[in-house]
């Protein structure tokens, strides 16, 4: 089975940002890099949360900060096919 090396989400509720409005976000495989300033997996805060979503998307803060609720949840949803099998225990 080949792995996943990204994903795309499309959003519910767009984001304006500057002249752009953002419909949907990328996210690429999770590598280590992206997971030092976290301690816990299962305890992840919502900085810790934001600061991966940044790396992965490659979306500045001030759009990530923007998502809404339920597009957070979609999010949480896909995060999980982006880490291996024993680290998929994101929770959301």
């Amino acid at each position: 089975m080949a792995r996943i090396q990204s994903v795309t989400i499309v959003l519910e509720d767009p984001i304006a940002y500057g002249s752009e409005t953002i419909e949907e976000l990328t996210l690429k495989r999770i590598k280590f890099k992206h997971l030092r300033q976290i301690d816990n997996l299962n305890a992840m805060t919502t900085d810790q949360l934001g600061h991966l979503l940044e790396r992965i998307s490659g979306q500045p803060k001030v759009v990530i900060d923007e998502l809404d609720a339920e597009d957070m949840l979609k999010i949480g949803n896909e995060l999980t096919k982006l880490l291996p099998a024993g680290l998929a225990t994101i929770p959301t």
